[in-house]
């Protein structure tokens, strides 16, 4: 029979190793978490924590069993709240602001030099219907004809020198003659030192009055105002010689000075065809020089600048782009010209019957004063007004007497004034344009009347499909030229009209 105080101990000690064991396992559970890396994250204070057991409790669990022993009572003590270490949390380093990227413009592309051999082509096809004089009436024809054929050719050899030549078969076909008229029109190099001094040398036009310095390729109007250019000789309107130009005062003033040829003296018997004899050409018996000067006033761009693409000026500036026909340039020049040459004004006197000598020579004098003006009207530049109007005077000696120019039978050389003018009204490649030349003669004999006079009324529409390189354009209007017929003078208008086709490359 078990005892009664064996049951006590029994219990006893079974609790107390059941403890020692449970102890064991929680000690080496804390050592193995002591060997782990601490936590990044600090417990919440709220979590207890485990109280480790004293020396003598360890002591107590190594007793021999059967040693009788009170258990002793543990007071076990809350767990101390450990604060958690207080972590400095650094912001956040700013992120840095991405570096400015200067983005450079794209470099502009060189400029290409001009070329050195550029040849070119100018047709111009008229269909033209007009009455002529046809003895105290007129007759009316018509005529398809090539008014000009030129071929171009420019370049520029290197910055100091450029040229420019071209050749001309004009009116080819005109109411069926076919002859061959080609002839050299213009040739001549330019040196090129500075805007300021331009040096062109060789067959040059002359430079007197704004349209009669520009060139065919890019009139306005469907053709020169050629009765109002009465110059006493040229080779149409060139001459041989040089000529100094260039642009001043930051491109406001613009200079011409032409030192050319002009008429020279030819004493050969000439026969006109009433059998009177003459010498062939008696102006100028000294062979004095032809002196030529011009000078412009700019208000805006200037047009003379140095070139073959200053040498000529223009009728209009345009200049195709996707958007339409625009004008190029703000142009508002207002210019004047003088010409001059000794000697070349000569009266003659019949010596014996049919036989004329010289009587007198004075010097021959003109002048001219312009304004040209083509002014943008929107802000896109399709909308222009372009317009000039020219105003001349010569003086080509006193035909009340018989003059030179009588017995060469020439009629138009007459001493008087005049004017040629245009204006047009510009939408993209659309212009509708007007015009009046005028010309009074004076120091005629008193029983001709106006014989001399000159009046013509135009005017049309333009179409410029690609600019000057493509263009139609029609003009209708009327002339009036006094002429003797007979011992009438039959002073009428003649009407007239033209369709033309322009080609340029």
């Amino acid at each position: 029979m078990i005892k009664r105080e064996i049951i006590p101990k029994g219990i006893a000690r079974a609790f107390w190793i059941s403890w020692a064991v449970l102890f064991a396992v929680q000690s080496a559970a804390h050592a193995q978490a002591a060997q782990e890396p601490e936590a990044t994250t600090t417990a919440p204070d709220t979590l207890p924590t485990a109280e480790t057991p004293t020396a003598e409790e360890q002591a107590s669990s190594t007793a021999e069993v059967g040693q009788e022993a009170e258990p002793t009572e543990t007071a076990i003590e809350p767990a101390a709240t450990t604060a958690p270490a207080e972590t400095a949390i650094e912001p956040a380093a700013a992120t840095p602001e991405p570096a400015e990227t200067k983005i450079e413009p794209a470099a502009a592309p060189a400029p290409q030099p001009p070329p050195l051999f550029k040849p070119g082509l100018l047709l111009q096809t008229w269909a033209r219907i007009e009455d002529l004089p046809a003895g105290e009436e007129f007759d009316t024809r018509f005529t398809l004809y090539m008014r000009r054929i030129r071929i171009l050719l420019s370049g520029q050899i290197n910055d100091l020198v450029n040229y420019f030549a071209e050749t001309d078969n004009p009116n080819f076909g005109k109411y069926g003659d076919f002859a061959p008229k080609m002839f050299i029109q213009d040739a001549w190099v330019e040196l090129n030192v500075a805007p300021e001094f331009q040096l062109d040398i060789g067959m040059l036009l002359l430079p007197f009055s704004h349209q009669g310095m520009q060139g065919a390729t890019t009139l306005n109007a469907l053709d020169y105002h050629v009765r109002l250019i009465r110059y006493p000789i040229s080779q149409v309107w060139r001459d041989m010689g040089v000529m100094a130009r260039g642009l001043l005062f930051d491109n406001v003033l613009e200079y011409r000075l032409a030192v050319t040829n002009g008429a020279h003296p030819n004493a050969k018997t000439k026969t006109n065809a009433a059998e009177a004899s003459y010498p062939s050409d008696p102006r100028n018996p000294k062979d004095w020089p032809r002196l030529t000067a011009r000078l412009v006033l700019n208000a805006f761009e200037p047009e003379g600048v140095p070139t073959v693409a200053g040498f000529f000026y223009k009728g209009a500036y345009l200049k195709e782009t996707p958007e339409g026909i625009i004008s190029a340039k703000k142009v508002l020049a207002l210019g004047g010209s003088v010409d001059w040459q000794k000697g070349v004004n000569v009266s003659m006197q019949e010596v014996e019957q049919d036989v004329w000598e010289v009587d007198e020579t004075k010097d021959y004098f003109a002048a001219a004063a312009d304004v040209f003006a083509e002014i943008p009207l929107s802000d896109d530049k399709r909308v222009a007004l372009t317009g000039q109007v020219n105003f001349y005077f010569y003086n080509h000696g006193d035909r009340k007497g018989l003059s030179f120019y009588d017995l060469e039978g020439n009629k138009d050389l007459y001493s008087g004034v005049g004017i040629a003018s245009e204006l047009g009204l510009r939408y993209d490649a659309i212009e509708p344009i007007i015009s009046l030349d005028w010309f009074n003669s004076s120091k005629v004999p008193d029983d001709a009347g106006e014989i001399g006079d000159y009046l013509a009324v135009y005017g049309g529409i333009n179409y410029f499909w690609m600019a000057h390189a493509l263009t139609f354009k029609l003009e209708v209007g009327a002339q009036k030229e006094p002429r003797l017929s007979g011992s009438e003078i039959i002073d009428k208008f003649a009407p007239f009209g033209t369709i033309q086709s322009q080609f340029l490359f």
